[in-house]
């Protein structure tokens, strides 16, 4: 009742994936799965992940480690904990406009894609923790963050957008909070310090 797995590899929505399984199966069953995924196609993933509505992608790579215990879906989302980092192409956030957010007009009329994305992550407890993100809105300028996703695609994460050169005297410093769910997500932006009356 203990089933290993090493050194294995098929195929996973158009790329690869790769890696090992360790499952004891004896009382409260426990799974441990290191894994390697490259040139994933995100389109197909997407279109058959609903949780993940509310994105686009073209393409993704990385490397997660995943642990689990139960005998019930329940059981295993509950216990789940993970680590792991990701790469992707051309990732979007639908239903959300950036640059109308930053004019101060409605935002959720449109979308924002960016040049490619990474981040790094652990989850536990049904919550995503980006430790770091980083979105490449142009050759220049990038929006680094951090933050949770919870397992009910709740956002809370927080961008600042950087230049790809810090000693550039045009470098923006915009920062802005995204909030609500994945599929409807809501641009916070930072307020004005009050003026104080002489």
């Amino acid at each position: 009742r203990h089933i290993v797995l090493a050194n294995a590899t098929g195929q996973f929505y158009g790329g690869q994936v790769a890696g090992s399984l360790d499952a004891e199966l004896s009382g409260t069953p426990v799974y441990r799965a290191d894994l390697d995924f490259s040139r994933v196609d995100m389109p197909s993933l997407i279109a058959a992940t609903p949780s993940l509505a509310g994105l686009r992608a073209e393409s993704a790579a990385g490397e997660i480690s995943i642990d689990a215990r139960g005998a019930s879906r329940a059981d295993l989302v509950a216990s789940l904990t993970c680590q792991g980092n990701v790469r992707a192409t051309g990732p979007e956030f639908l239903n959300i406009d950036l640059r109308k957010s930053f004019g101060g007009q409605p935002d959720n009329m449109g979308s924002t894609r960016f040049r490619n994305g990474s981040a790094t992550f652990s989850c536990a407890q049904r919550k995503i923790d980006f430790q770091s993100l980083s979105l490449a809105t142009s050759v220049d300028t990038f929006a680094s963050g951090s933050g949770t996703v919870d397992f009910n695609r709740n956002l809370d994460l927080r961008f600042r957008i950087r230049s790809a050169n810090p000693d550039s005297e045009d470098a923006p410093s915009d920062s802005f909070r995204l909030t609500g769910p994945l599929a409807a997500p809501k641009v916070v932006l930072p307020q004005p310090p009050l003026r104080r009356s002489r």
